[in-house]
Protein backbone atom coordinates (compact mmCIF):
# COMPACT_ATOMS: atom_id res chain seq x y z
CA UNK A 1 0.00 0.00 0.00
CA UNK A 2 2.29 2.78 -1.34
CA UNK A 3 1.48 6.41 -0.46
CA UNK A 4 3.42 8.94 -1.61
CA UNK A 5 2.77 11.17 1.11
CA UNK A 6 3.99 8.41 3.52
CA UNK A 7 7.30 8.73 1.75
CA UNK A 8 7.28 12.43 1.69
CA UNK A 9 6.39 13.27 5.07
CA UNK A 10 9.52 12.88 6.91
CA UNK A 11 10.36 15.91 4.62
CA UNK A 12 7.25 17.61 5.01
CA UNK A 13 7.99 17.42 8.79
CA UNK A 14 11.33 18.58 8.40
CA UNK A 15 10.02 21.59 6.26
CA UNK A 16 6.82 22.41 8.50
CA UNK A 17 8.44 22.81 11.78
CA UNK A 18 11.32 24.73 10.03
CA UNK A 19 9.23 26.69 7.51
CA UNK A 20 7.28 30.04 9.28
CA UNK A 21 6.10 31.48 6.56
CA UNK A 22 2.36 31.93 6.83
CA UNK A 23 1.41 29.44 4.43
CA UNK A 24 3.69 26.50 6.28
CA UNK A 25 1.91 27.43 9.79
CA UNK A 26 -1.70 27.46 8.55
CA UNK A 27 -0.12 23.76 6.71
CA UNK A 28 1.43 22.95 10.72
CA UNK A 29 -1.49 23.99 12.41
CA UNK A 30 -3.97 22.03 10.76
CA UNK A 31 -1.56 19.01 10.79
CA UNK A 32 -1.75 19.26 14.73
CA UNK A 33 -5.20 20.32 15.50
CA UNK A 34 -7.00 18.95 12.38
CA UNK A 35 -10.22 21.73 12.47
CA UNK A 36 -10.25 22.05 16.35
CA UNK A 37 -8.70 23.39 19.15
CA UNK A 38 -7.14 20.59 20.82
CA UNK A 39 -3.84 19.45 19.82
CA UNK A 40 -3.73 15.58 18.63
CA UNK A 41 -0.29 14.11 20.11
CA UNK A 42 -0.19 11.69 17.92
CA UNK A 43 0.11 13.89 15.41
CA UNK A 44 3.18 15.81 16.96
CA UNK A 45 4.29 12.60 17.52
CA UNK A 46 4.64 11.62 13.59
CA UNK A 47 5.73 15.41 13.44
CA UNK A 48 8.64 14.03 15.58
CA UNK A 49 9.38 11.02 14.00
CA UNK A 50 9.69 11.99 10.63
CA UNK A 51 11.79 14.94 11.08
CA UNK A 52 14.03 12.04 12.52
CA UNK A 53 13.49 9.87 10.09
CA UNK A 54 14.65 12.98 7.20
CA UNK A 55 17.29 13.75 9.06
CA UNK A 56 18.70 9.91 9.51
CA UNK A 57 18.37 9.34 6.18
CA UNK A 58 20.03 12.45 4.83
CA UNK A 59 22.84 12.69 7.54
CA UNK A 60 25.06 9.74 6.78
CA UNK A 61 24.64 6.47 4.82
CA UNK A 62 26.20 4.73 8.32
CA UNK A 63 23.03 6.67 9.70
CA UNK A 64 20.42 5.76 7.17
CA UNK A 65 21.28 1.92 7.97
CA UNK A 66 21.30 2.56 11.81
CA UNK A 67 24.65 1.83 12.26
CA UNK A 68 25.17 5.13 13.73
CA UNK A 69 22.85 7.29 15.53
CA UNK A 70 24.50 10.84 14.05
CA UNK A 71 21.22 10.90 12.52
CA UNK A 72 19.39 11.15 15.71
CA UNK A 73 21.41 13.68 17.28
CA UNK A 74 20.97 16.42 14.43
CA UNK A 75 17.10 15.78 14.08
CA UNK A 76 17.61 16.45 18.20
CA UNK A 77 19.78 19.77 17.17
CA UNK A 78 17.94 21.27 14.36
CA UNK A 79 14.50 20.56 16.62
CA UNK A 80 16.63 22.10 19.56
CA UNK A 81 17.34 24.96 16.96
CA UNK A 82 13.85 25.59 16.32
CA UNK A 83 12.24 25.69 19.76
CA UNK A 84 15.48 28.10 21.49
CA UNK A 85 15.41 29.72 18.63
CA UNK A 86 16.18 33.61 19.69
CA UNK A 87 13.87 35.19 16.85
CA UNK A 88 10.12 34.11 17.49
CA UNK A 89 8.61 31.51 15.48
CA UNK A 90 5.20 29.27 15.15
CA UNK A 91 6.40 26.22 17.22
CA UNK A 92 7.45 28.19 20.10
CA UNK A 93 4.19 29.92 20.16
CA UNK A 94 2.15 26.69 19.99
CA UNK A 95 4.52 25.49 22.70
CA UNK A 96 3.75 28.52 24.91
CA UNK A 97 0.09 27.77 23.97
CA UNK A 98 -0.19 24.42 24.98
CA UNK A 99 2.07 25.23 28.21
CA UNK A 100 -0.35 27.62 28.92
CA UNK A 101 -3.69 25.90 28.64
CA UNK A 102 -1.88 22.98 30.66
CA UNK A 103 -1.17 25.02 33.49
CA UNK A 104 -4.13 26.83 33.47
CA UNK A 105 -6.38 23.14 33.18
CA UNK A 106 -4.08 21.98 36.46
CA UNK A 107 -5.11 25.32 38.52
CA UNK A 108 -8.16 24.98 37.77
CA UNK A 109 -8.14 21.55 39.01
CA UNK A 110 -6.89 21.94 42.29
CA UNK A 111 -9.12 24.88 42.44
CA UNK A 112 -12.05 23.65 41.83
CA UNK A 113 -11.61 20.53 44.12
CA UNK A 114 -13.84 21.01 47.88
CA UNK A 115 -10.95 19.78 49.77
CA UNK A 116 -7.83 21.09 47.81
CA UNK A 117 -7.20 23.52 50.55
CA UNK A 118 -6.94 20.24 52.79
CA UNK A 119 -3.84 19.03 50.70
CA UNK A 120 -1.69 22.03 52.05
CA UNK A 121 -1.89 22.00 55.57
CA UNK A 122 0.49 19.57 57.73
CA UNK A 123 -0.60 16.24 58.68
CA UNK A 124 -1.56 15.73 62.00
CA UNK A 125 0.88 14.23 64.71
CA UNK A 126 0.76 10.49 65.41
CA UNK A 127 -0.09 9.88 69.45
CA UNK A 128 0.37 6.31 70.30
CA UNK A 129 -0.55 6.51 73.66
CA UNK A 130 -3.75 7.93 75.57
CA UNK A 131 -1.67 9.94 77.48
CA UNK A 132 -0.29 11.69 74.56
CA UNK A 133 -3.21 12.21 72.98
CA UNK A 134 -4.38 13.89 76.83
CA UNK A 135 -1.10 15.86 76.56
CA UNK A 136 -1.08 17.09 73.10
CA UNK A 137 -2.83 19.63 72.96
CA UNK A 138 -0.58 21.15 76.16
CA UNK A 139 2.57 20.55 74.00
CA UNK A 140 3.64 22.76 71.00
Amino acid sequence: NYSILKECFPYLAKRLLSDDSPRARGALRMLLYGTGNELDLSKFNEMTVGLESYTVSTSSAESSRGTSDEGRKMAAQQLAAVVLAEESNYVQTLLLRETAVALDTTIRDTLSSPLAFLRILPAPPVLSSPLGVLLAPLTL
